[in-house]
């Protein structure tokens, strides 16, 4: 199995603005004391169903997810598939979940030439009633967008790239780059970039074990990638890389510091992570296509990717990279179970199927409703439920995969 050399690239910090803080707000890496936090300091009923968690003098079991509680009736084994209420044939999702909450940002419509888009969020509350809101009523077809939540109630982070000429006029040159951070119902959309002669793509988000909000982007004339964290005085970015094929989406996961993977120009697969001030970057071979990244509870690595028509697992091992083959497929977009299975959705000849890895040995799924060029969007809530939203043979729906009982003892 090939290993890759880790070398260091001496980069400039990110600085997140000033104050006695040091730690959090300069940017560095959180140190042992503040990461991760005190869940308890954080909210002792984090999942807002009116029980404190058990690790907080509480009785509730699974103070992650809103429908787990003393009394709750717990939902069937087994598959489950919804309509997702308003959403149009155009819905094209990216998932995230935090407390039984499942929040959707949608980039909707087919016009590209008149930017007659729209960024749409939606909630489904743990009784199952979704919300739909418009963020934003005009955008281009092609705007990357990513989302992510936590670790609070309704805490989202999210980015979309759009086109300046989104006025009516067409679509125009160049492009500008959209994030927000904070309580659904109330964000306020920050530009974070404006660029009259390039295009911004590969948007990613997550949230370090701290709360703070982390994102990733390509510019495409410059081939720079470009990362941010939202600290005090706003976001901040940071050029990490002047490499990067702008065409193929990075992708942003943190614990106590971001890592990032991302396709070189020479197609191939670089992991970047953050330690301290500086950057380590390895290399991992040739791919195909974008790259997904998940950080286990151990802090190790995993990345999912396509190489040669086959679904690629690397994962650091023993200090070093391994990587096995999966299954024949491509796109690949991974997420970890809270019991630290490894849930990757992949098409194989442009029908997505469900593979999940436990203790080394992986099993596939066929996913119900779902069709050629579906593209799930996939997220795993902290019960270890799998879920995913697509567009599928009976239109807009959430699909979900629930294989524990889902209950407080007693």
């Amino acid at each position: 199995m090939p290993r890759a050399a880790a070398v260091l690239l001496l980069l400039a910090p990110l600085a997140l603005g000033c104050g006695a803080r040091t730690d959090l707000e300069r940017g560095d890496a959180p140190s042992a004391a503040t990461c991760p936090p005190d869940p308890c300091a954080v909210s002792r009923d984090l999942d807002e169903d009116g029980f404190d968690a058990v690790e907080c003098g509480g009785a509730d079991c699974n103070d992650d997810h809103a429908a787990v509680f003393p009394g709750a009736s717990a939902p069937p084994r087994g598959w489950s598939v919804e309509p997702i209420e308003g959403a149009p044939p155009t819905f094209r999702p990216r998932l995230a979940v935090a407390a039984g909450v499942l929040y959707v940002l949608s980039n909707e419509g087919d016009d590209p030439g008149t930017c007659l888009n729209a960024m749409v969020t939606y909630e489904r509350d743990p009784q199952g009633t979704w919300t739909r809101a418009v963020l934003d009523e005009r955008v281009g077809s092609g705007g990357a967008h990513a989302i992510a939540a936590g670790p609070g109630p309704r805490e989202l982070h999210l980015a979309y790239a759009n086109g300046i000429a989104c006025d009516g006029s067409g679509f125009g040159t160049g492009a500008y780059l959209l994030a927000a951070s904070g309580v659904r119902g109330d964000l306020a959309l920050d530009r974070l970039e404006e660029d009259p002669e390039s295009a911004l793509a590969g948007t990613s988000v997550a949230v370090d074990a701290v709360g703070r909000a982390w994102l990733a982007y390509t510019h495409a004339v410059s081939t720079t990638l470009r990362v941010g964290a939202r600290g005090p005085a706003g976001w901040e970015l940071e050029d990490v890389a002047t490499d990067a094929r702008w065409t193929t989406p990075a992708s942003i996961a943190a614990d106590c510091a971001p890592r990032v993977a991302y396709v070189t120009e020479a197609r191939t697969l670089r992991e970047l992570r953050r330690q301290g001030s500086t950057w380590l970057s390895s290399d991992l071979g040739p791919t195909d296509g974008a790259p997904s990244l998940v950080i286990d509870d151990r802090g190790a690595s995993h990345i999912l990717f396509a190489r040669e028509g086959r679904v690629v697992h690397a994962f650091e091992d023993l200090g070093g990279w391994d990587e096995e083959f999966v299954l024949d497929g491509d796109r690949p977009r991974a997420a970890l179970g809270p019991d630290g299975s490894l849930h990757v959705v992949f098409d194989q000849a442009r029908v997505p199927r469900l593979a999940t890895r436990r203790r080394g040995v992986w099993a596939i799924d066929d996913i119900p409703t779902a069709r050629r060029d579906s593209r799930p969007s996939l997220a795993v809530d902290a019960a270890g439920t799998v879920h995913l939203v697509f567009v599928g043979s009976q239109g807009p729906v959430h699909v979900a995969r629930v294989e524990d009982d889902l209950a407080c003892p007693g």
